[in-house]
């Protein structure tokens, strides 16, 4: 049943909470070729409260559905959902419906969407990289730089390109390690280079020279500028599969919420680099709060004023 509906701009949404029966016909009713829409669901297998739009979405919050997504399937057009606001940040391309975003690490971290059916819109800036050659299969578009593909969901999954703009580096290794390859151009079989299914890491700007982090458990752990754990004083708890940090530190300073300081990057990507510094696979759980001083942000690697900090981060294996 309908209960709103909003326009914005180009922007025509209708919010429904719809009963199964209702849900799983989404958005598929109508003239599907002139009427292109596409439908975020909240829950796994297109139920639960879902939102339909029929344009572009700059940001999700303006209708009550930001990082909620977990099912979503189309009825015409194509479509690019991007899990930052005004299509920043990593972004995919949709070619086909998902009724089970759970595994994927956009679930729950969609915040904008647009029609890439409409103008000039695959006229982007950045990277396409796709699962299989000659621009086909799944995809993702990145336009920033990108330590660790597990952080978007791929990770060794690349076999083609397309480079938008600029040239990139891409890396075999998490975080810029083993073999690297400048592109330019785009490239319909990375084989060529021996790179099919082996990137893990993205940059426009070269090879960034990150400092190593330490290890949870290793020799300098315990010190308050040694890892994110910042030593017995920040009251971490270790479990037998599991670390719980309630106030992650680096250098003496907390851990801002983003990536970087323009609020790019924030929350997953920020909570997953923390655990696997420490030896552990992802965040299970983590907060946020308000902090007037200094912060370190991961993603650039220094210190700054920052709004937000990140707190009680639970890793597991």
């Amino acid at each position: 049943m309908r209960v709103s509906a909003l326009i914005f701009s180009s922007l025509a949404v209708s919010a429904m909470l719809a009963a199964p029966a209702d849900a799983q016909r989404g958005g598929r009713g109508g003239d599907t070729d002139n009427n292109p829409t596409i439908t975020l669901y909240d829950l796994p297998d297109y139920q639960g409260r879902s939102v339909t739009l029929d344009g572009d979405a700059p940001d999700l919050r303006w209708v009550q559905f930001n990082d909620l997504a977990s099912s979503y399937r189309f009825s015409g057009g194509r479509w690019e959902v991007c899990l930052e606001p005004n299509y920043r940040g990593t972004c995919h391309l949709v070619d086909a419906d998902v009724e089970n975003m759970t595994p994927w690490a956009f679930n729950n971290r969609i915040t904008s969407v647009r029609a890439l059916h409409r103008g000039d819109r695959d006229r982007r800036r950045g990277i396409t990289l796709y699962s299989g050659r000659n621009y086909t299969g799944q995809s993702v578009h990145i336009r920033d730089i990108e330590f660790d593909l597990r952080d978007v969901g791929f990770d060794n999954y690349a076999n083609s390109i397309e480079v938008h703009s600029g040239t990139w580096t891409l890396c075999a290794d998490r975080n810029f390690g083993g073999r690297c390859v400048e592109f330019s151009r785009d490239s319909n079989d990375l084989k060529l280079f021996r790179m099919d299914g082996r990137i893990s890491a993205a940059s426009p700007e070269g090879i960034p020279r990150p400092e190593p982090e330490p290890i949870y458990g290793g020799p300098d752990y315990g010190r308050p500028d040694a890892g994110f754990g910042g030593g017995v004083d920040s009251g971490s708890v270790r479990g037998v599969n599991s670390l719980f940090i309630p106030v992650p530190q680096t250098r003496g300073y907390s851990i801002a919420f983003c990536m970087e300081p323009n609020g790019q990057r924030c929350g997953d990507p920020v909570a997953n680099r923390i655990c696997r510094a420490e030896g552990f696979n992802r965040a299970a759980h983590y907060d946020s709060r308000r902090s007037r001083g200094q912060l370190w942000f991961i993603g650039e690697r220094f210190a700054r004023g920052g709004r937000n900090e990140i707190v009680d981060v639970l890793c597991v294996r």
